[in-house]
């Protein structure tokens, strides 16, 4: 079965960058249900980031409501890279927690957890060549 991969950014409640997070699909429906993929900071451990992953999420709000700003297509994948995705997003918190935590600074984030996962799913071909060129120029 073909999978969509999506980038979706949500609004800042406060000042600062725009979150990010990846959103599995099977249809290209508005209120379709899939998985949401997102790095979180830990609170109480400075720089340090968790994966959390939310099966059967609308990707609508209550009344139709849009729950983020906007989204971008980053390409289709098949059910063998769906079924992998916890594993990138794992390996992603690892990187960002590895580069993070040394400095005791949040230098790398969502925006960079997101690049690492399309990076490897386009270097190992498993999405269409660009996809890593359309997440680099979303909002931050």
């Amino acid at each position: 079965m073909t999978n969509h991969l999506y980038l979706i950014w949500y609004t800042p409640q406060m000042a600062g960058p725009r979150h990010w997070a990846l959103f599995v699909v099977s249809s290209q429906e508005p209120e379709a249900f899939g998985t949401l993929y997102h790095v979180a900071s830990v609170r109480g451990y400075c720089c340090t980031f968790a994966t959390d992953i939310r099966f059967g999420v609308s990707i609508k709000g209550p009344r139709s409501s849009r729950t983020y700003e906007d989204r971008a297509l980053l390409g289709t994948i098949n059910d063998d890279v769906k079924m992998m995705m916890t594993e990138y997003a794992d390996a992603a918190t690892q990187m960002v927690n590895e580069h993070n935590v040394p400095r005791s600074r949040a230098e790398s984030n969502c925006h960079d957890w997101v690049l690492h996962i399309v990076r490897s799913l386009d270097n190992s071909h498993l999405i269409e060549h660009g996809a890593l060129g359309r997440a680099a120029v979303c909002p931050r």
